[in-house]
Parts: structure tokens; C-alpha cells; sequence
């Protein structure tokens, strides 16, 4: 009686429906050029890792001394289904899987993670601090390297140490700003540090030890406060600001510059200027003569003509465990070519890579669109957030693969017309039939669209490239092909057109609402389904739903 009714009030206002079409049509573009598309869902539950770094430690030592204590202090948060653990050199890893469901969500676990780790059960080893990774598994959105200019020699004016640093202090800040991102890992460059290299028969002629000489490193390179004071009716702080280099990182002095030599000179006589503080540093004094740093380490005082950072203290950097290599192409090679790699292309073999993380739970495509903002921003010289002369270089963007995503369902969508247009007009030799049944393509794709967008979800690849057109149109061509047929047949030919078609209509409404029914009954099984199937199937099933009504 519904449908009848609905049908009657369409073939008396065709002027509203086609105004419905067209709003609808409207609606559903604008849902389309604004709903979150991503690649795939995420099927992983929420997911906690935590970290703990134990530098020096046998993998028997860290299993007994921080991952038992983690273990023990984590068991029994609500949700949690299982703890998988591993201890290697140095390095204690804890994942902690929850179970499925709306009230264990990434941030509930994570936060519980963090309330636990203010109550461990024993105390851990001495500069053991356990963190949260930010690492997601569909989390990796971006990536990009760095690229250092170079001199007319062919040397990067830069060392690894000034472009790690730069990463760590200045892009990673800067990324980190962004809404939606969690995080940024770096690989590769060196971490500068200053190395003072001591002279065993040196120490013993003056009687220092080594807990001496690092003692004295350690309480030089502090700041300490004092009291006030009151000048008139003011107050000021007092501070002895004893930091080597003041305490400014000699990064922040070049940024904004607009010559690279002119900063690389900088920098290099930044570390010059702490190399020297570090050597005139007093460790004690015998005889009323002040023993520095630089009577204790090899080489001893310096020479006439001799420059500081050649021996005793040097520039160095942090034990390394691994490095970053980035092969670019520079031309295409062409398919069965004899041309290797290193014809066609060039590979640095120390780089700085770094990638951006997204958070957990949150839509890809404005997050991307505001990182990339940010890169172009800080790619800009003008900008002043990057040492003079470098560059940073895109190399993976999820971008490309949600523009993958769309060109499909586009495909699909002009292909399933195409076919449908092209099967309808063999069969029923009518071209009008054939395109009123083929507009419901698009209408019903955007009506499923307006839904995802009006529901806050994403679309993917799982839940829209994978709509069968066939089943889309069913109910269309048999009400048109049911009309089409009557009406060629020539039955009732005394009543007028609405009427006939009203009544063919009819004929078969009840048994179409019934097919329709049935087929949506059919995805019953996928919208109660839960766990990892849940969430690959149920937005499959729900956006088949939509397209049918």
C-alpha cells in the first residue's frame, strides 16, 4: 500500500521528484568531494606497545629486570586479551592486545597503560624509563628524506650531525604541530656528540681520576639558580647560566640564513668555540695551579698552529646502530632495457628519513592535507625552519593510494552504466529505457555516499568498490522492463498513461519489496560480525544497504 502510494504521488509531481534527484544528486556530490576516504580499514583491535631501553644489557638481564616488572604490573587492565613480550640486547618490548569492542578503544587503553606505569610493580634499573610507541599499523601516512646541498667538490656542505639535529629539534616540532598526528620517527644521521678522550699517564701524573674528570664535565655544564635581588621597587632573578655554547643549540643560529657555506661555517666554528670551553674547564687545582680538561687528555695543551677538535675533544656522535640509503631515479627505464639501476638513477647511502605518524582512530585524508601544507610550508625558503640550502623530498604519500581508491569506484561506476545501458538496450531495443534505468546507478552510489558522509564514516575500497551494479539496478529493470512490455502489449488501453503504468507497477511491487528484503537479509551474517571480520565486511555490508534503498 506504501509503495503504491509513493508511486501514485511521483507520477502526479514529476516536477518534485526530479527536483529530489537533482538535490540528492547534489548532496551526494558534496558528500563524495568530502567524505574521508581510506585504502582499507583498520582490522587491528586496540593496541598499546611499550618500550623500554636498558643500553648494555644482556637479553637474560632485561627479560629479569624490566620486562618481568612490566609484565606484572600490566596484567589485569580491563579488556586486555594478551601481553606478547621480547627482551633482546638492550631493549625490552611489551605489546598488549584488547579485545574488540566500543568501550576498549585506543585511547581508553592507552590511558590505562599510563595509569599503570605510575605504579610499577618493582623498581626498575637506574635511567630505565619505560614509553608508549606511537606506532600504528595503518599509521604510516608519510614519509620524505633530506637532501644536503653540495660544494663544488661534491661533499655535503652539511655534516650528518647538523641535518639529524636539525630533524630532531626544528621539522619534528614542527610536524607534531599538526592536528591528528601523533608522532615523527627518524632514521638515519648521526646524533652530534662531544667526546673528551683521556690520557691514562697524563691522569696518573696529576692524580685525577676518571670519576673526577666526568664530574667535572657533568657540574660545568649546568645551570644554576640564585636568589633575587631588588633594585629599586623591581625584582630580578639570578642565574648562573654555565651550559657549554650557552646553552643555545648552533642550529638555531643559522636558521633563517640565506647562504649554506656561510652556515656550515658557523656551525663548525660553534663547535670550535665548545670544543674550547670544554678544554679550559678546571677539574681541580694542585698547588694553586688550575688542572683543566685539557692537561688530562691526549695530546695535552695545544700547539702553536694546532686547531682544537683534531685530538683530546673532538666532535663525534652516538654509537650508531644502523644507517639510511635512498635511491632516486632519474630517468625511466624502459621494460626488457639493459640499463641497470645505477644507469638510470643515483643512491645516497647516509640520509635522514623520517616519517610521519598518524594518530589511531583518526581520518586520513585531512590529515595528509594539512601535513602537506606544513611540508611546503617549511620547504619554502622564506620560511626559515631549515638549514639554508636543504630540501626535503617526498617519497611515500598515502594520497596516491585513496586517489587509487576513487579512480576505482569511478571506473566502476562508468563501466557498471556502460554495461547496463549496452545489456538493457540488446534486450529491450529501447535507448530512454534503458538510460532511466542506468541514472539509478549514480544515484543510488551517491545516496550511500551522503549516508557514510551524514554517519561520520570512511569509505574504502572494501565497502564501495566492491558494490555490485547488478544488484543495484535488479529492482529498476524489472519495474521498467514490467512497464515497458505492458505498454508495448498494449493492455488497458482505455485508461489513461498514469493509470497503466501505475497498475503495471503493481503487478509487481510486492514481490520486488520482498526481493529486496531478501537480499538485504542476506548481509544479516556481516552486520553481526565482530572482531577483525567486522570491521573488513560490515562496512561493505552497510553501504550495499544504503545503495539498495
Amino acid at each position: 500500500m506504501v509503495t503504491r502510494i509513493l508511486i501514485a504521488w511521483a507520477l502526479d509531481n514529476p516536477l518534485a521528484v526530479i527536483l529530489g534527484a537533482v538535490f540528492l544528486a547534489m548532496v551526494g556530490v558534496a558528500s563524495f568531494l568530502n567524505v574521508n576516504v581510506e585504502a582499507y580499514p583498520d582490522p587491528a583491535p586496540a593496541i598499546v606497545e611499550v618500550i623500554a631501553l636498558f643500553p648494555g644489557a644482556s637479553a637474560e638481564e632485561v627479560e629479569r629486570q624490566v620486562t618481568i616488572p612490566l609484565e606484572v604490573t600490566f596484567a589485569g587492565m580491563p579488556g586486555l586479551k594478551k601481553i606478547n613480550s621480547k627482551s633482546l640486547f638492550g631493549l625490552s618490548d611489551l605489546k598488549m592486545n584488547w579485545h574488540y569492542g566500543s568501550q576498549y578503544t585506543y585511547q581508553t587503553a592507552r590511558q590505562e597503560v599510563i595509569n599503570r606505569m605510575a605504579t610499577i610493580s618493582q623498581p626498575l634499573p637506574p635511567n630505565v624509563t619505560p614509553a608508549i610507541s606511537p606506532e600504528s599499523p595503518t599509521g604510516e601516512i608519510f614519509r620524505y628524506v633530506i637532501r644536503v646541498p653540495k660544494d663544488a667538490s661534491g661533499r655535503e656542505i652539511y655534516t650528518l650531525n647538523d641535518t639529524k639535529a636539525m630533524q630532531d629539534w626544528v621539522l619534528e616540532r614542527e610536524f607534531r604541530t599538526v592536528p591528528r598526528i601523533v608522532d615523527v620517527s627518524s632514521y638515519g644521521g648521526t646524533v652530534r656528540r662531544y667526546e673528551v678522550q683521556p690520557d691514562p699517564d697524563r691522569l696518573r701524573r696529576y692524580g685525577i681520576t676518571l670519576a673526577q674528570l666526568q664530574a667535572a664535565l657533568a657540574n660545568s655544564n649546568a645551570t644554576v639558580g640564585g636568589d633575587y635581588i631588588n633594585p629599586g621597587q623591581t625584582a630580578m632573578t639570578v642565574r648562573s647560566v654555565g651550559l657549554f655554547g650557552g646553552g643555545v643549540d648552533p642550529v638555531n643560529k643559522v636558521l633563517g640564513l640565506k647562504s649554506p657555506s656561510a652556515s656550515a661555517s658557523i656551525l663548525r666554528a660553534e663547535e670550535l668555540r665548545r670544543i674550547r670551553e670544554i678544554r679550559g674547564l678546571v677539574i681541580a687545582t694542585i698547588n694553586n695551579q688550575p688542572i683543566r680538561v685539557e692537561d688530562v687528555v691526549e695530546g695535552g695543551r695545544l700547539l702553536p698552529g694546532q686547531l682544537p677538535g683534531e685530538r683530546g675533544v673532538v666532535v663525534s656522535n652516538q654509537t650508531r646502530l644502523g644507517r639510511i640509503g635512498y635511491w632516486s631515479a632519474d630517468r625511466e627505464r624502459p621494460s626488457g632495457s639493459p640499463l641497470t639501476l645505477a644507469d638510470v638513477g643515483h643512491d645516497a647511502d647516509d640520509m635522514v628519513q623520517c616519517i610521519v605518524l598518524l594518530r589511531k582512530g583518526e581520518d586520513t585524508l585531512p590529515a595528509l592535507k594539512d601535513v602537506k601544507k606544513k611540508f611546503n610550508d617549511l620547504n619554502d625558503p622564506a620560511y626559515g625552519r631549515k638549514l639554508p640550502g636543504t630540501r626535503m623530498e617526498t617519497y611515500y604519500d598515502r594520497t596516491d593510494l585513496l586517489h587509487m581508491t576513487t579512480e576505482t569506484v569511478t571506473e566502476n561506476l562508468c563501466l557498471g552504466i556502460a554495461l547496463v545501458v549496452t545489456v538493457l538496450f540488446m534486450f529491450v531495443n529501447n535507448i530512454k529505457t534503458a538510460i532511466i534505468v542506468a541514472v539509478n546507478i549514480p544515484l543510488a552510489l551517491l545516496f550511500a555516499f551522503s549516508v557514510l558522509f551524514l554517519r561520520g564514516k570512511s569509505a574504502n575500497l572494501l565497502s564501495i568498490g566492491a558494490v555490485d551494479f547488478g544488484i543495484i539496478v535488479d529492482s529498476s529493470v524489472v519495474v521498467v522492463e514490467n512497464i515497458y512490455r505492458n505498454l508495448a502489449a498494449g493492455h488497458y488501453p482505455d485508461l489513461p498513461i498514469k493509470e497503466r503504468i501505475l497498475r503495471f507497477t503493481h503487478e509487481i511491487d510486492r514481490a520486488l519489496l520482498f526481493s529486496i528484503m531478501i537480499m538485504v537479509c542476506a548481509f544479516v551474517p556481516l552486520f553481526t560480525m565482530s572482531g577483525a571480520e567486522g570491521q573488513l565486511f560490515a562496512p561493505m555490508a552497510q553501504t550495499y544497504a544504503f545503495s539498495l534503498a
